[in-house]
């Protein structure tokens, strides 16, 4: 194969690889709002979900009251712990699947792009609250959220209006509480995890496409590179299509 066959060969594959990450990205965030719509339901609890945020049911992202009503349990729930058990499991699993032998690389590289997507809708925030942790600054996620109660058994649960009250004169003292930390780290762990495997894998099976190291960070950056219009799509999405649980 001569080299500029090669190149064609190789920048084919990077293009496939972005539609693929493109595309699983925008299907399990949306699976995973409709995990939270599905436990939330379970529990009980009327929201509406879409590509990004659960809300209020029967309101959108634009409308002013979005969350007015939202209730921040502070422990794991079905309808907090429905999303990114979702997460985990594909990452798991797709991982797990990339280990199957006989199978063709185009199936490989979706296999890889279900399970790296899943495992950094998880590493991405578990990540971010980390670094803020060390800064001194609380950002909630859902992992995060499932220890509030554990810190103010007494406090939860409350709304978000009151929430928003309530976090800034107690940041401190959640973050100094080691079993805080918990849920954050099992969610890191799965998804770095499941990272490692899944790119390991999948650069052995292209090495022919990744020979160039500039193909192999372009590979391993796509998530990143395709991020800037996937959330543009996702936000505009979020406010057009509502699922009311």
């Amino acid at each position: 194969m001569t080299s500029k066959d090669l190149a064609t060969k190789s920048f084919r594959f990077l293009l496939f690889w972005a539609w693929l990450v493109f595309l699983s990205f925008l299907l399990f965030i949306f699976l995973h709002e409709c995990a939270h719509g599905l436990g939330s339901k379970l529990e009980g609890i009327s929201v509406s979900t879409g590509f990004n945020r659960v809300g209020d049911p029967g309101k959108r992202p634009s409308d002013p009251d979005f969350r007015s009503n939202h209730l921040i349990s502070g422990q794991p729930t079905p309808g907090s712990v429905a999303g990114p058990l979702l997460n985990w499991f594909f990452a798991l699993l797709f991982t797990a699947l990339l280990f199957k032998k006989n199978i063709s690389q185009k199936v490989s590289a979706i296999f890889g792009a279900v399970a790296i997507s899943n495992s950094l809708l998880r590493f991405v925030p578990m990540t971010g609250f980390l670094i803020k942790a060390l800064m001194g600054q609380l950002v909630i996620e859902d992992e995060v959220s499932w220890g509030f109660r554990g810190v103010f058994p007494d406090s939860f649960p409350m709304f978000l209006s009151e929430f928003k009250g309530f976090l800034p004169t107690r940041a401190s003292i959640f973050l100094s509480n080691p079993s805080f930390y918990f849920w954050p780290a099992i969610s890191f762990l799965i998804a770095s995890i499941c990272l490692f495997f899944a790119y390991k894998n999948l650069l052995i099976v292209y090495k022919s496409e990744l020979k160039r190291p500039v193909n192999k960070v372009l590979f391993i950056l796509m998530p990143v590179i395709i991020w800037p219009p996937l959330l543009f799509m996702i936000n505009v999405l979020d406010n057009l299509v509502r699922i009311n649980w």
